[in-house]
């Protein structure tokens, strides 16, 4: 079996985006933020301005979609607005939702 160690894949698996692609930048002072930033980021299911995932829709003018206060809600509790969802329920508090809240609502191009 010494020959799987040398096998060419061609790039595959495929390098994930980088998980701060288009993360909101939070404040130094805030490190569990900064922690779900980088290891749960939103940018690994969502997509804006052409970077990160694919399995939720892609963010790019959400803000001409939904208000904040609507963003709020199903940030908070995803499967209470919507049953069936994909999106989970995050471990985030009401600042670090404010916060996200306050970066998607800016997004209306």
């Amino acid at each position: 079996m010494k020959w799987v160690g040398t096998v060419d894949l061609n790039g595959f698996p495929a390098k994930p985006n980088s998980p701060s692609a288009w993360c909101p930048r939070w404040p130094a002072r805030r490190p569990p933020a900064d922690r779900w930033c980088s290891t749960r980021s939103a940018s690994a299911c969502h997509s804006l301005g052409g970077a990160g995932g694919k399995v939720g829709p892609a963010l790019d003018g959400v803000a001409n979609r939904r208000d904040a206060d609507y963003l709020k809600r199903w940030i908070s509790d995803p499967p209470g607005i919507k049953p069936d969802t994909k999106m989970p329920r995050l471990p985030l508090t009401e600042a670090q939702i404010d916060e996200l809240v306050g970066f998607l609502s800016t997004q209306k191009g």
